[in-house]
Parts: structure tokens; C-alpha cells; sequence
């Protein structure tokens, strides 16, 4: 294959964005999924000064936070702010893809991963925008937890995948969905750093603004475990501050936010706990099913990667039914699960098979719900 004619994957996680091409390991283009635009009022006359229509993406958002109110374009696995999706891409595309070397984005199809429950309109929307403003080839849209599972090189098993924005879970047997075992919520990482955000304040430290809520994260993201005792230890641990300083803060604290996942209703959520969806996900499919499915449970996204996160999800299950046999498989790169089971399917001699061209789409746009599945 023609490198230059590679199909494209782009991870368009809520949290995080990751690009490359087919056949890659890992991503070539990997930071947040955030753009930043200067909070302050600019000085004209300094040389280099930010001004005030100038927006950051990525890496350099974060790098000037400071600066800079930053957003989220994607809240819940739903784009909300199509604008700033658009400067997002244009950068990850067009600017960090290939540095070196100019694409003609016309000669290459793109896989893009999507979520379970998205809306058919914001399907033809990122179709819509990807042919107009991008000028792409042909379009693929690959459901994150499929591409998750084939990153383990499994095409039977229960995709549990937990990023920023959603918890979605799915039964795949032979490489079919189990329509009547998709489960989902919106309780994820950008939950849990809320959360945490709260904690923080209990321990004296007030956190409001946008560029501290990344700090939050990266609190989060270091610090964070879950717990499996029916004590927490007393005691605290320090996470130094952009400032110098340091804070403190306390070992319930930080275990407490990712009791979220297994004890919503102890916060006031109404939705079922992450044990409570995979099993009742699996006890929806036919009893011939269920055996293989109990024991090939895939875990992906960012925030499975807490400590003990697959220790107490083995606790809590066999809460639910200590008699069933069950095998939990979480891989070392699973931030990186949708990214890599993208790029093995876009490597496959049968993906241009599973494409939309510009041309289908104009004629039919309703053939982005149609392929979806």
C-alpha cells in the first residue's frame, strides 16, 4: 500500500484525541481534547504578546493555561461546540499528522470512532464536515468498544470502556453486537475530577477556574485509587503546585471521587454501578452466550487505569453472583484500546468495503445510520 494512501484513525475521545494511520502501534498525534482563547486583555505594542483572537489547541493549551479559558468541545461522548471541534481537527490534520510532509487528504479514508446512543444527526454532522471543510476521501464510523475489543484481538467479549465523558458497555459475540445488551451512562473521568474538585476545596484549597480544573485532572490522574477496604487509612499525600507550593491532601479524599463508578447513588446519581451494567449487559443475552461473554470482559479507556480498579470490580461482581465464573482482561496500553483496534481494522483488505464516499453520502446522507453498525 502506498503510504501516502493510508487510511487515516482518529480517536476522537472526549478527554483526549489521538491520530495516525493504519498499521500504526500507537498514535502519532496524542494530547487533550481542548482548545484554549486568552481570557485577558492584550498589550499591542509587545512583541509575541498572545492576542486576543489567538486560540490554542492541545499541548500548547495546556502549556498557557494560565492565559486561557479552555474548553471541552465534546461533553458526554456529544459534540457541543462544533466550532472549536473544527479548529481541533484542522490542527490534528492539517498541521501534526505529518509536519514534514504535505497531505492530500482527497486520497485518504479516515476511521473515526463514535459512541453508543449518538445522535444520527451529529453522525451527519462530522460526516458533513469532514467531506466539506477537510475534503476526506471516504468516511468509516467505528463504535469505540468494537475497535477497543479488536485491540485485544478478541472478536467475542464484553467491551466495558470508561473514558472522560461515558461508561458505554457491549456484548459482541463473533463479531456481531448484542443489541440488547448496550448499556450506557455519563458517569466517567470528567465526574470523578468534579468530584474531586470538591475534595480538594473540603481540604482548604479553592480550585474555580478552568486552567485549575486541569490541574485537578493531573491530581487525579497521579494520585486517585480505588478502594477495597471497608476503612480508609488515615493519613495524606502532597501534589506539587504550578506555584510552588504543595498540596495536601487527604487518603479518603483521593479515594473517595472513584467510588462513582461503584456506588453512584451514594452521590445522589440514580444510574446503575459499573458492576451492576456489565452483569445485567450479559444476563440480557441468551444462555448459550453468556459463558464466553463472563469470561472475556475487555476494560479500556483512561479511567480503568485507577489502582485496584480491576481488583474491586472482581469484588463487586461476585457480590452480584458469587457462583458465576468470570475472567476480566485489561491491557498495559488500554488508554490507547480504540486508537489500535482502529488502526488494525483500517489495515484489513476489506475496509474500503465498510467506507462512505463523498458521493454516497451527498446522494444518501441517511447512509451514515445505515453502514453505522
Amino acid at each position: 500500500m502506498n503510504f501516502y494512501n493510508q487510511p487515516i484513525v482518529l480517536d476522537n475521545g472526549s478527554g483526549n484525541i489521538r491520530c495516525g494511520f493504519s498499521g500504526d502501534e500507537k498514535p502519532r498525534v496524542s494530547y487533550s481534547n481542548i482548545i484554549g482563547t486568552p481570557k485577558y486583555n492584550k498589550i499591542n505594542y509587545l512583541p509575541n504578546s498572545i492576542k486576543q483572537n489567538d486560540t490554542f489547541v492541545g499541548n500548547d493549551a495546556q502549556i498557557n493555561r494560565g492565559l486561557l479559558k479552555l474548553v471541552y468541545p465534546i461533553e458526554n461522548g456529544n459534540i457541543e461546540d462544533w466550532n472549536s471541534m473544527e479548529i481541533i481537527w484542522d490542527k490534528v490534520l492539517k498541521h501534526d499528522l505529518m509536519k514534514d510532509n504535505e497531505i492530500n487528504l482527497n486520497e485518504h479514508s479516515i476511521l473515526i470512532n463514535d459512541e453508543i446512543f449518538t445522535s444520527n444527526k451529529q453522525r451527519e454532522t462530522i460526516c458533513q464536515i469532514l467531506f466539506e471543510t477537510f475534503n476526506i476521501g471516504a468516511i468509516n464510523l467505528s463504535i469505540s468498544n468494537l475497535l477497543s475489543l479488536y485491540a485485544m484481538g478478541k472478536t467475542t467479549g464484553v467491551s466495558v470502556n470508561i473514558g472522560d465523558g461515558i461508561c458505554s458497555i457491549v456484548n459482541i459475540f463473533d463479531g456481531y453486537i448484542l443489541p440488547n445488551s448496550l448499556k450506557r451512562i455519563n458517569l466517567a473521568g470528567r465526574e470523578i475530577t468534579k468530584l474531586l474538585k470538591t475534595e480538594v476545596t473540603k481540604n482548604g484549597y479553592l480550585m474555580n477556574s478552568s486552567s485549575e480544573f486541569e490541574i485537578i485532572r493531573n491530581l487525579k490522574e497521579r494520585l486517585c485509587s480505588v478502594n477495597m477496604m471497608e476503612n480508609i487509612e488515615n493519613g495524606s499525600q502532597s501534589f506539587p503546585l504550578p506555584d510552588g507550593k504543595k498540596l495536601n491532601i487527604t487518603n479518603e479524599s483521593l479515594k473517595k471521587p472513584c467510588e462513582l463508578l461503584f456506588n453512584p447513588i451514594s452521590f445522589g446519581y440514580e444510574d446503575n454501578s459499573i458492576q451492576e451494567l456489565i452483569y445485567k449487559s450479559i444476563i440480557n443475552n441468551d444462555t448459550e452466550l453468556r459463558f464466553k461473554l463472563f469470561n472475556s470482559i475487555i476494560l479500556s479507556g483512561g479511567s480503568t487505569c485507577f489502582k485496584n480498579f480491576g481488583n474491586r470490580l472482581i469484588k463487586e461482581i461476585r457480590k452480584i453472583d458469587n457462583e458465576i465464573g468470570f475472567k476480566i482482561f485489561a491491557s498495559t496500553e488500554r488508554k490507547n484500546n480504540c486508537f489500535i483496534g482502529g488502526s488494525i481494522i483500517s489495515s484489513l483488505s476489506t475496509f474500503n468495503n465498510i467506507v462512505i464516499s463523498r458521493k454516497e453520502f451527498n446522494e444518501n446522507p441517511q447512509c451514515v445510520y445505515e453502514k453505522y453498525y
